[in-house]
């Protein structure tokens, strides 16, 4: 993991590669479809859901080779490409741990690319200026390679959500949910996984964190999940025309296919834009999801 992180770290920054991707970025985004943004609480099953749409649908995607090439997504796109056009593909799956997947066109979260798009998510993006023509210009790429609109799952966006709407005002939000309790306690599992005790602190950070931090952990990790949803709530209550979707992971564990066609049928509508069904879909794909 630290030579990935720092084989990201050194591609990343590269200045000739952002050279480069500039040149490979298109500039005419007008028939660009709007992208769409998952966001949530961590633990609630977003990273399934995420999976289980482009497992179905045509759409595009940051994979874990867009990752690597963080703040170069067209350049990425083309070695993407070129990989697929050697024979390769991603096998989609419900496998994921903590969010992350497998395969260097597993899809990702790519906490890189949207950290350097849009800055910190610390609730206070006062001092980041998002560059929105650079950031509409690689989603445009990435749209018109997949024929399909991007669709990303990064948990860290909900707090990133006034910089996102201020480049993409049409964005497409699907907020999932689960119930607090199972939440919880998947919480305090990742914690204990990740950092070997459930007292430290992971993932999305929150204002008065250092308060909280006096609290047990299952209050923790409770006023973590509250005070995600009440920054979300507030730009769902506030977005235009009805380009919102909820999503209950408990309702999507039974029926997962009916909830994700439910969600394409209204971006459909809402967006004007067709989604097309991917090449060598199969719906047994979706019995994975009780396992996930």
């Amino acid at each position: 993991m630290k030579l990935l992180r720092w084989l990201q770290n050194q591609i990343g920054n590269a200045q000739l590669l952002r050279w480069l991707d500039k040149k490979m970025c298109v500039f005419d985004c007008r028939s660009t479809p709007d992208p769409i943004f998952i966001v949530g609480s961590p633990r609630v099953g977003s990273t399934v859901f995420f999976q289980s749409v482009i497992a179905k649908y045509q759409m595009a995607y940051l994979s874990n080779l867009h990752s690597l090439f963080f703040s170069q997504p067209c350049l990425a796109d083309i070695l993407v490409r070129a990989i697929k056009f050697c024979g390769f593909s991603h096998r989609h799956t419900m496998k994921s741990d903590f969010g992350y997947t497998s395969g260097v066109l597993g899809p990702s979260e790519a906490g890189a690319t949207f950290r350097y798009w849009f800055g910190d998510a610390d609730f206070s993006l006062n001092d980041h200026i998002t560059n929105c023509q650079q950031v509409i210009s690689a989603v445009a790429t990435l749209s018109k390679s997949a024929a399909g609109p991007l669709i990303s799952k990064n948990l860290f966006n909900s707090m990133r959500l006034k910089e996102v709407l201020k480049c993409f005002p049409n964005a497409f939000l699907v907020w999932v949910q689960r119930d607090h309790s199972s939440t919880v306690k998947s919480i305090l599992k990742m914690r204990e996984s990740v950092n070997g005790s459930d007292k430290e602190w992971t993932s999305v950070s929150i204002p008065n964190q250092q308060e909280i931090l006096k609290y047990l952990p299952e209050e923790q990790a409770l006023q973590q999940i509250l005070a995600i949803e009440t920054y979300i709530k507030q730009y769902f209550e506030q977005h235009r025309e009805g380009r919102t979707f909820m999503v209950s992971y408990d309702s999507f564990r039974l029926e997962p296919e009916k909830i994700i066609d439910r969600f394409i049928k209204k971006y459909s509508e809402i967006s004007g834009y067709e989604v097309s069904i991917r090449d060598g879909f199969c719906s047994s794909v979706f019995d994975q999801v009780n396992h996930s």
